[in-house]
């Protein structure tokens, strides 16, 4: 929760000058670096709404690929995503990628410039897909065959997460190599 979680953050984190924008906003609603913080029942409330609803505009933003980015697809003919279609800064010459960024810290919590490696054989690769063949959002209720051409054909690793939680889901039968078809 907003009146918990942030102020400890920003309390106890170094203040780098690349976080005064953040930090700006921040102090806009009570939250300033070795301050207290104490919101009312209302602001409380507020506070919580305001963060289900951008944690859904988030979701909203990482099913697609952002149209400012030219690699948002790994392949043309394809529907996975490339969540580091940009660099681990998620910066152009002039401006940030905003949609970009808050795709990808959606549903994962740290990036590093190795990730954002865009070279075959190279680095770590995170396809994502959220939607079949067809445009149809995955479901749960459904049984799937995952077809990864090269370079993604040697996958190592599959996992599976539950879109708000950032846990891997409990289920019966995970995703392995065993239910995955590769076509390199």
């Amino acid at each position: 929760m907003p009146s918990t979680c942030y102020p400890r953050f920003v309390d106890h984190e170094y203040v780098d000058p690349s976080d005064m924008e953040m930090r700006g906003v921040l102090a806009g609603i009570g939250i300033i670096k070795d301050r207290s913080f104490s919101p009312d029942a209302p602001t409380r409330d507020l506070l919580d709404k305001a963060a289900r609803t951008a944690s859904r505009i988030g979701h909203a933003i990482s099913y697609q690929p952002s149209a400012m980015v030219p690699n948002g697809l790994y392949y043309s003919n394809r529907r996975w995503i490339n969540p580091f279609s940009t660099n681990a800064t998620f910066t152009a010459d002039t401006y940030n990628i905003i949609d970009a960024r808050t795709a990808f810290f959606t549903y994962a919590h740290s990036a590093s410039p190795s990730m954002a490696i865009n070279a075959e054989n190279v680095g770590t690769k995170y396809p994502a897909a959220y939607v079949d063949a067809n445009g149809n959002f995955l479901r749960g209720s459904q049984a799937y065959v995952l077809h990864l051409p090269p370079p993604h054909s040697s996958c190592k690793l599959l996992v599976d997460h539950g879109l708000r939680s950032h846990q891997r889901l409990r289920s019966r039968q995970r995703p392995s190599l065993s239910v995955a078809q590769y076509d390199g």
